[in-house]
């Protein structure tokens, strides 16, 4: 019985190993030269998305970074009643969509948070149509997973360390 199981795992090891060759390949040859615009769009969303969460939550940071940015529009304390007539919510919005619909003109963190999704939208349209192996499709969402989360880290960690 032992041998048996020795064997399976072996026969089974092997064929793991031919088909992970394949994805490494895959991954290291062709993604970059097929998929660029994608990963590269990922990046921009992964940076949206960390500096909007260093605004959140380590606004110092930015402003040190960035002493005479406009304070109203980037400090979320500050910008979160941009949408309102006369900065102030008993008044309404100040204009049509700027509770909503529009609100990314109104401070930073909105701004911040439609370029990271509307990055991540045109990442994956660019890649609508293309007919491949379900395993690409895993290697891809892997990729992109890992250049979405260097932008985030770069905007994030590394640029206001």
């Amino acid at each position: 019985m032992r041998k048996i199981r020795i064997i399976i795992s072996t026969l089974l090891f092997c064929s793991l190993a031919g088909y992970s060759q394949s994805l490494i390949r895959y991954a290291f040859t062709d993604f970059p030269s097929k998929n660029w615009k994608s990963a590269s769009l990922m990046y921009v969303a992964g940076f949206a998305d960390g500096h909007a969460e260093l605004l959140s939550h380590h606004y110092y940071k930015f402003e040190r970074t960035f002493p005479n940015a406009n304070a109203q529009f980037w400090n979320p304390e500050l910008s979160w009643v941009n949408k309102y007539k006369n900065n102030d919510p008993n008044q309404g919005p100040k204009y049509f969509g700027s509770t909503n619909v529009f609100v990314l003109a109104t401070d930073g963190y909105h701004a911040c948070k439609f370029v990271q999704k509307s990055a991540i939208v045109a990442a994956l349209v660019i890649k609508i149509g293309e007919k491949k192996k379900f395993k690409f499709y895993i290697v891809d969402a892997v990729m992109y997973l890992v250049t979405y989360t260097l932008g985030f880290y770069t905007s994030y960690s590394w640029m206001y360390r």
